[in-house]
């Protein structure tokens, strides 16, 4: 037995004869395609019954779903409210930070530290992060371009802490051993945060840990997605804490994790 996003059974045999019933209607109606505007409050309604204490963040929201917005153009991290809130608090003008994967979070996290290193694998979008900085007048934030090395090999090797290899579908036959290893020239125990939200994240993961101070943290987007389950069992032995919940600039939920190592 099927049911509506009302809760209404839409099955025929459970339909009351009369083909004029409100329940017959309902059905008719689920029936119809949905329009893309349709589809849009559908998919608005599902995120906000499985996050209902999300209506704090309502206005916010509503306002990143408008045309024109976007993480550079808010200059916000792509991540769910909760997460953001958290980086909010967290963060302090005498920390240091590192990022893998740089966008609207480069400039939220590098106007309220110290210093900023972030690594992003994709020129273009490298430009126009970079363009954002200039704009925004931010010069604590040392913004690289570290490019993936094509291997055809390297989508045969088993993928884990040290295999440099990215589970994203376009990413098949690239070695990012050179932008995971970016992190290695940091200080051992120096830095108060490290993001990874970027390519190759188990070997980013691997690589971060040594590098963060201890009471430091290592914040992991997409948690949820069952591709980067290996990479987030490997954090186990830290203490984690996890961010659910509605999302700038895009219609469902998504799971951020935090570790205190």
């Amino acid at each position: 037995m099927s049911e509506s996003p009302s809760g209404l059974e839409i099955e025929d045999r459970n339909l009351p004869v009369n083909p004029f019933s409100p329940e017959r209607r309902v059905h008719r109606r689920r029936e119809t395609p949905l329009s893309e505007k349709g589809k849009m409050m559908e998919e608005m309604l599902g995120s906000l019954r499985g996050d209902p204490l999300g209506v704090q963040f309502l206005p916010q929201w509503f306002w990143s779903l408008l045309p024109r917005h976007g993480p550079l153009e808010d200059r916000l991290p792509w991540m769910n409210f909760r997460a953001i809130r958290w980086l909010d608090s967290y963060l302090r003008s005498d920390m240091d930070t590192f990022e893998f994967g740089a966008g609207g979070s480069t400039l939220f996290v590098a106007r309220r530290v110290r210093r900023m290193t972030s690594i992003e694998h994709d020129r273009h979008w490298h430009g126009l992060v970079a363009d954002a900085l200039n704009a925004e007048r931010v010069t604590n934030c040392d913004l690289r371009l570290v490019e993936a090395e094509p291997d055809p090999s390297a989508a045969e090797v088993p993928y884990g802490p040290a295999s440099f290899s990215s589970l994203t579908p376009g990413a098949r036959g690239l070695r990012f051993e050179r932008y995971a290893r970016a992190i290695d020239g940091q200080p051992n125990r120096s830095l108060d945060l490290v993001l990874v939200d970027g390519y190759a994240r188990f070997s980013c993961v691997a690589r971060a840990i040594p590098k963060v101070r201890p009471g430091g943290y290592l914040m992991f987007d997409d948690t949820d997605l069952k591709k980067y389950r290996e990479a987030v069992t490997y954090l186990d032995r830290f203490r984690r804490t996890d961010f659910i919940g509605l999302t700038p600039f895009q219609r469902n939920l998504r799971q951020t994790t935090i570790w205190r190592l």
